[in-house]
């Protein structure tokens, strides 16, 4: 029989997404085409909202208001989120943004206690800032196809509760999952909304969160390749852009269509590259569980 929880849980999340998708539509946010971009119509952004509000309502609060820190450091991530897809943020603005809910999340419980050995706070608090600002961006620079962050980050998501379940992120990671999978009913197929960066921003942010909370806080070189593996793809996606950009004397920030969606859907078409890139980040993370029960 169907767990009742997930059935209540599901048509919540559900009624919620399509409540607030009508809202941003009555609203009219577009994101609107350009070079860098592979849509060639206006699509409804700001999209990220329709799994941050239920994600929030149906049990993510514990984890969001868990103290003010943490409530100011995610209110900042979602507001710049939300200001970029309307108004469109400096670069500067979102990496500061970035670093100050970063060493927020430190003071409010959620960064690195010890990191290879170092136990340094000062050192442990620059990593911490530096963590989040990273995983921000990693997936950021993936949503560059209809579908692929959410895809990814479901998971991720999941494979990071397989490894933790019985923490108290946990239910987070559930939650989260829920929220993704309804929210790809609007964005898999011809999508008829982008998450934006409200929607990448909070990911990224949320992601870097959970991994600490459920352990890799305590990073020891047992957890290194395990914790790799369960962000593979969106990793070293980011991690070869930066290289590619250094060699070619361009600022990592600027943007360009060799990552590996651009590279696959060139070769074959949308779905078929993100059926690749899916499953080789599910064997990643199917690796990265199975070496994490090894090594614990």
């Amino acid at each position: 029989m169907f767990d009742p929880y997930l059935i209540k849980t599901f048509l919540l999340v559900c009624i919620l997404e399509t409540i607030l998708f009508f809202i941003i539509k009555k609203i009219g946010v577009y994101d609107q085409p350009s070079e860098r971009k592979m849509h060639e119509n206006p699509k409804l952004t700001m999209g990220g909202l329709l799994f941050i509000v239920p994600f929030i309502l149906i049990g993510g609060k514990e984890e969001v208001f868990r103290n003010v820190y943490t409530a100011i450091a995610f209110f900042l991530v979602i507001a710049v989120g939300i200001f970029d897809d309307l108004k469109g943020a400096t670069a500067k603005m979102k990496l500061g943004t970035q670093l100050i809910a970063g060493a927020l999340l430190f003071f409010g419980g959620s960064g690195f206690t010890s990191f290879l050995g170092i136990e340094n706070i000062v050192v442990l608090f620059l990593l911490t800032i530096f963590y989040y600002a990273s995983f921000i961006n990693i997936i950021n620079l993936v949503d560059g196809a209809d579908g692929l962050a959410v895809l990814l980050s479901t998971v991720i998501f999941s494979g990071l509760y397989s490894v933790s379940f019985l923490t108290p992120s946990g239910v987070m990671m559930f939650n989260i999952v829920i929220c993704l999978l309804v929210f790809l009913i609007f964005n898999i197929k011809n999508s008829i909304i982008f998450m934006g960066d409200t929607g990448s921003n909070f990911l990224g942010f949320l992601m870097g969160m959970l991994f600490l909370n459920a352990g890799f806080s305590d990073f020891t070189t047992n957890r290194f390749l395990p914790f790799i593996l369960l962000i593979a793809l969106p990793f070293f996606d980011t991690l070869f852009a930066i290289i590619r950009r250094i060699k070619n004397k361009k600022s990592i920030l600027d943007a360009d269509k060799k990552h590996i969606h651009h590279i696959l859907i060139k070769k074959y078409n949308l779905n078929r590259a993100l059926i690749i890139i899916v499953l080789l980040q599910v064997i990643f993370s199917f690796l990265g569980i199975r070496l994490y029960g090894v090594m614990l």
